[in-house]
């Protein structure tokens, strides 16, 4: 008669026990507050039937975490001159641009950055109304945040943003925006204590499974007088 030791149970019950102190992992959500006034100057390209592209940069020396540059490219805005408002968004589909062919337009971004290699991703979609006799104007919009680069990489998060404008002489526009709000930032996070923890755990329960099996193979030998 042959007895043998199986060890595929032992290793299935080990390995269960390993992967779980391993894959100990949390997920955290970074919060990052985003409140600063960025000035700027935007450029309107007429594309026609008063539908513009919109270039937009500018900075807020006192930006937190360095993002101090503000620049949209290739945004999109709409244009009723009965009431002077402007309406924006970042895919040229989604405004009404009449027999204005779009398709195939980049779609814009925003992005806010600095000295560093950490960036931020938005997309602005809001209005703006503006009295062109007595050179002012206000809107509101939201900045989705889409993305990100450096500690903000796959940042996510809603901003509002309010602006009031300046429009030059010239007919220039300067247009204030002001954030509030914060986004996030998805952290895997370690948690070292449990996953000694459970590693213990997993070569306890692994020595004491082959010492048993050990002992149940002997006395199977001596019983049969192997």
């Amino acid at each position: 008669m042959t007895f043998r030791l199986s060890t595929l149970p032992l290793i299935t019950t080990t390995a269960a026990l390993l992967s779980l102190g391993l894959n100990s992992q949390k997920a955290n959500a970074q919060n990052f507050p985003l409140e600063t006034t960025y000035s700027t100057e935007v450029t309107l390209t007429e594309l026609g039937n008063n539908f513009f592209r919109a270039d937009v940069q500018g900075s807020s020396p006192d930006a937190p975490y360095g993002l101090t540059d503000f620049e949209i490219s290739n945004s999109y805005a709409k244009l009723n001159p009965d009431i002077g408002e402007f309406v924006f968004d970042p895919d040229p589909t989604k405004l009404d641009s009449g027999d204005l062919n779009v398709e195939g337009l980049p779609k814009g971004i925003l992005t806010l950055s600095g000295n560093g290699s950490d960036k931020l991703f938005g997309e602005l979609i809001g209005s703006t109304t503006i009295d062109f006799e007595k050179g002012v104007g206000s809107g509101s919009s939201i900045l989705k945040v889409v993305g990100g680069e450096g500690r903000f990489n796959g940042a996510t998060g809603i901003l509002n943003v309010s602006e009031n404008d300046i429009v030059n002489p010239d007919g220039s526009i300067n247009p204030r925006y002001t954030t509030s709000g914060s986004f996030q930032v998805a952290q895997t996070i370690p948690e070292p204590r449990n996953t000694k923890t459970i590693l213990g755990m997993g070569i306890i329960g692994a020595g004491l499974l082959l010492h048993q099996r050990r002992k149940t193979f002997s006395r199977n030998l001596s019983k049969h007088n192997l």
